[in-house]
C-alpha cells in the first residue's frame, strides 16, 4: 500500500482497520472536490486568502492521487492516462488560482466528479482487484 494512503489512513478521523483502500481513495475525491466547490464560494465572495488555501488543498488531495497510481498495473496505459490527467488538474488548480477562474474550478471540480463516479461504480466484488491494480 502506498505511504500516501496509509498516511491519509492515520491522520483521518476513520481508523486504518475500518476503511478499506478503496474507500480511501473514494474519500480523497470527495475531499478534492470538497475543496474546490469551496474554493469556487471563497471565489464568488471574494475571500481571496480563503480561495487560495482551499485551492492548495485539493491540488495536494489530487498530487496524493496521483502519487498512489501503480505505473506497473496492466500494461500502464490506464496509469498512464490517469497521471495526465492528475497533472493537468494541478495545473488547472493553480491557474485558476491565479486567475480567480470559477470556470477552471468547476472544470476540475467536474473531472473529479467523473472520476469518482466511475471509482464508486465498481462493484463491491471487484474492488479489491481494482484497488490492487490501484488506478487512482
Amino acid at each position: 500500500m502506498n505511504a500516501n494512503i496509509n498516511a491519509y489512513r492515520q491522520n483521518s478521523a476513520i481508523g486504518a482497520e475500518e476503511t478499506s483502500p478503496h474507500q480511501l481513495v473514494a474519500m480523497l475525491y470527495r475531499g478534492a472536490m470538497d475543496r474546490m466547490s469551496q474554493a469556487i464560494g471563497h471565489c464568488e465572495r471574494k475571500e481571496i486568502a480563503a480561495k487560495g488555501e482551499c485551492l492548495s488543498r485539493a491540488a495536494a488531495i489530487v498530487d496524493q492521487l496521483r502519487d498512489s497510481l501503480d505505473m506497473e498495473a496492466g500494461d500502464g496505459k490506464l496509469s498512464q492516462r490517469l497521471d495526465d490527467l492528475y497533472e493537468y488538474m494541478i495545473r488547472r488548480i493553480t491557474e485558476a488560482n491565479f486567475r480567480n477562474d470559477v470556470k477552471m474550478m468547476a472544470e476540475v471540480h467536474d473531472l473529479l466528479a467523473e472520476l469518482a463516479e466511475g471509482w464508486n461504480a465498481i462493484p463491491a466484488d471487484q474492488r479489491a482487484v481494482a484497488t490492487d491494480a490501484r488506478p487512482a
